[in-house]
């Protein structure tokens, strides 16, 4: 027998906030994350991103570049020095895939931790449903995130999903 609890303003059934449809939650009084666009479906996931200084960017970048190459070395690479300038594009590598849902269970990990950018796609692959479609939705909320995080890097964002869109590798 299943136990349906009401609700008491309304005496329907309740149904929990993250099944109601977005409209529903901002009438609720729920706060829409921002790249919610149609408002007739539910919105059941959240996304956070780090917010770090520029200077700090740039310096776990750089450390990420040094640990990168130690542990996958190129055998053609013949640079002396890795302290050149940062990219744009590696800025928003980083955040992308060690940047985001960042938790204090959780922040000693480079990459490949529960909620990270990584290991989302990777649920989303599994489940085997519309998996192209959901991976590319994925993706643009979380350039959109990046983008209104550090608008700096709005342009990287837009020709990020260029290269993923039209199969172009970097």
């Amino acid at each position: 027998m299943t136990h349906l609890t009401t609700d008491p303003d309304t005496h329907r059934p309740y149904i929990p906030t993250k099944q109601r449809t977005a409209r529903e939650q901002q009438a609720a009084g729920v706060s829409l994350p921002y790249f919610v666009e149609d408002l007739d479906s539910p919105v059941n996931y959240n996304l956070t991103l780090v917010v770090l200084s520029p200077e700090n960017l740039d310096k776990l970048v750089l450390i990420c570049r040094k640990k990168a190459a130690d542990v996958v070395p190129n055998p053609l690479d013949n640079r002396t020095n890795l302290d050149y300038p940062v990219t744009d594009r590696e800025r928003h590598g980083f955040l992308r895939h060690c940047g985001l849902n960042r938790t204090p269970g959780n922040m000693r990990t480079m990459s490949g931790y529960l909620g990270s950018y990584d290991s989302i796609i990777h649920r989303i692959n599994k489940k085997g449903v519309d998996v192209e479609h959901r991976v590319a939705q994925f993706k643009k909320h979380v350039c959109a995130l990046i983008s209104t995080t550090y608008p700096n890097l709005a342009l990287e964002s837009s020709y990020y999903l260029w290269r993923t869109e039209h199969g172009v590798r970097p």
